[in-house]
Parts: C-alpha cells; structure tokens; sequence
C-alpha cells in the first residue's frame, strides 16, 4: 500500500524581508492548491538556538497522497504554470531555495484530539548512518512515548501536557543518504531535549543520527482543502 508522501522545501531568506517572503509563499501555495494530487501545505518559519549550525530560515511540506503522486504533480500543467507565475511574482528575490526533496511517511502518531492547537513545534532533519527500517520505526515510536511520558503523567494528561502529535518521515531506502524528518507538535512549557535523538530503548537498538539541523519552528499558515 502506498505511504503518504511529502514535498519538503526548505529556503533561506535572501534580504531579510521576511514580510516579502511570507507573501509570496501565501501566493505560491495557494496557486498550487490547484493542483487535485496537493493534499495541503504547512509552513513553518524556523527559530535556531544560539551556538547551532546553520539550518534553513523555513520549511515548507507539501502533502500528497503518495510519491506517484508527487511525480504526477511535479510533472503536470498547474506545477509548469506556477513556476512561471511564481518566478516572475513580487517577494521571489527573497528567497533561496536550500532543499527540495520527497519523503515517505514512516510514523503518525497523535496524543492531544486532532483540533488542540496550543503549544509549539520542533522540526528536525536527521541523518540515519546506521539501522535498519524495521529496527528504526520499533526505536522511534518507543523514544516517542518516553518523551510524551516524561512530561506527562496522569495530571500531566488530563491538563494535556506532553507530546500533542509527531510525524516521521523517510527517504527512500534506494536514495544514498537516508534522511529522517521530525515534526513534533509540543504542548506549551515542554521543551524537547537536544539529544532526544540518541535515546536508547530496551526494544530496539539505538539507530545511529546525525542531526543536520534541529529547531523550535512557528507554523504560520496551513493550506488545506
């Protein structure tokens, strides 16, 4: 069965007009909301820690259904409009696109009921240098519960305090680097531990990540249908 798949685009502002760079992704998105594969896009501006390797300024996903999909819209005649459009619209000469690529959902998992909004992000891009699929997706969703029960506890549940939702994705196994994607929706006061990703746990060995770049993330606008 096909896995749900994500665009990822991550960009850096060019002249620090982030006001110009907002307002063309509010154009660009909603113009390849015309597309039937795009499911809905999330944007979210990313807020480095001081002393951390430089990481993108935001990271759009593009959500699809499937990476079939993904080609199918890549490929198709909205997709070839909107570069024209967007190329040549206002706002465009603040960004640079950083990285482009498609990932395959591993793990969804949702603590909070879907439409709880409160609390924050945390997005990270991780490096997998050692493990294997099965041993991966046993070790997350273990390292994923410890973190939301640390937090949480019986009181700490019923005030929804902990993990609200986290979502994994991968890149093929055939690409040369596999890459993990980390979205973690956060409730207010949790704040995510720097090595969370090196955690071990009794079901599974610890895979070995190297972290790319890891941030504190504001989601600013959501499309969707």
């Amino acid at each position: 069965m096909p896995l749900p798949a994500i665009n990822l685009v991550c960009t850096r502002c060019t002249d620090g007009d982030h006001a110009a760079l907002q307002r063309w992704y509010n154009d660009h998105a909603q113009l390849l909301m015309a597309s039937d594969k795009l499911q809905a896009a999330h944007l979210f501006r990313l807020q480095p820690e001081a002393g951390d390797a430089p990481e993108p300024d935001y990271c759009c996903l593009y959500e699809l259904a499937c990476l079939a999909d993904f080609a199918a819209f890549d490929s198709g005649e909205v997709m070839g409009e909107v570069r024209d459009l967007s190329q040549a619209a206002a706002g465009r000469s603040s960004i640079e696109i950083v990285k482009r690529t498609q990932y395959e959902r591993m793990l969804h998992r949702r603590w909070a009921p879907k439409g709880q909004l409160e609390g924050s992000f945390h997005v990270s891009l991780l490096k997998l240098e050692a493990g294997s699929p099965e041993q991966i997706s046993r070790w997350l969703t273990d390292v994923l519960h410890q973190l939301h029960g640390q937090w949480s506890g019986e009181e700490g549940v019923e005030a929804g305090r902990g993990l609200h939702s986290a979502q994994v994705y991968a890149s093929p196994y055939a690409a040369s680097a596999q890459e993990l994607l980390v979205v973690l929706h956060l409730a207010a006061g949790c704040a995510l531990p720097a090595n969370w990703h090196a955690h071990s746990s009794p079901y599974a060995p610890t895979p070995v990540l190297r972290k790319l770049w890891s941030a504190p993330a504001q989601r600013l606008t959501q499309w969707l249908r």
